[in-house]
């Protein structure tokens, strides 16, 4: 019977740790559009980002750098005015948590960067989460 138990509390002390873990967490993965932070942000209009450059049907916001990358925090909207002539028939969101240090790994957004609008002017997207992010856009023809 001791045994029992102690594998028990075992089993109990794990399954309570990946709880802890997975709770912390949660803040990453809140969804703007149904609640939590950056909710104030939603009644405000999309920033307009101009600044990108259009090659060979080719749109991209800004460049590789870190440092280049657009600030998008919690709830943000930012429209990117492509300059295609076209709707774009793919569009791609790279994120980063950092510009120095462990988040500057550049990486392909997997679902932070929500797409609110797509036509033959720009790209409009907002930030799905409540994490403070860096953003590169990028749309081909």
């Amino acid at each position: 019977m001791r045994s029992m138990r102690r594998s028990g509390l075992a089993l109990e002390a794990r399954a309570l740790a990946a709880l802890a873990c997975f709770a912390s967490l949660t803040p990453l993965s809140c969804d703007v559009l149904t609640g939590g932070c950056g909710d104030d942000l939603l009644e405000e209009s999309p920033a307009l980002y101009t600044a990108g450059t259009t090659v060979d049907g080719k749109y991209q916001s800004s460049g590789w750098d870190p440092d280049e990358l657009i600030d998008f925090p919690p709830g943000m909207g930012v429209r990117f005015v492509h300059g295609l002539g076209a709707e774009p028939r793919s569009w791609a969101a790279y994120i980063a948590t950092a510009r120095e240090g462990d988040g500057t790994e550049i990486v392909l957004s997997t679902g932070e960067v929500e797409l609110t609008e797509i036509n033959d002017e720009a790209i409009t997207v907002r930030n799905g989460t409540c994490a403070d992010l860096l953003l590169l856009m990028t749309a081909e023809r």
